[in-house]
């Protein structure tokens, strides 16, 4: 698991041109974690994003749906079942296309 984080404002939020560029070679059975700054806020122990980490690290979850619904059922409880800020999540799995003989749908 690798953190990636910006300390920038979001797209169309500031007025600098200057953007950094990373590049990070997926292979299949990949996932890609996007959470929104409102789902690590706010929660008891003030150390959300560690907190957060830890449990993704611990989970044997390889579809991207169910992993996502985990998540942000897991943060909603660590803010005591209250959301006070946007709470966005987005899994995406990255897997090789194995090449599959395609029947014709009549």
């Amino acid at each position: 698991m690798e953190k990636i984080q910006s300390r920038q404002l979001p797209l169309g939020m500031s007025a600098s041109e200057d953007i950094s560029e990373k590049k990070w070679q997926l292979n299949s059975g990949d996932l890609v974690i996007l959470v929104s700054d409102g789902v690590v806020q706010n929660w008891p122990c003030g150390d959300g994003e560690y907190l957060l980490e830890q449990k993704i690290a611990s989970l044997n979850v390889s579809s991207p749906v169910d992993l996502a619904n985990l998540i942000l059922r897991y943060a909603i409880r660590q803010c005591g079942g209250k959301i006070r800020d946007d709470m966005t999540v987005l899994v995406t799995g990255i897997w090789k296309n194995e090449e599959r003989e395609i029947e014709d749908i009549e």
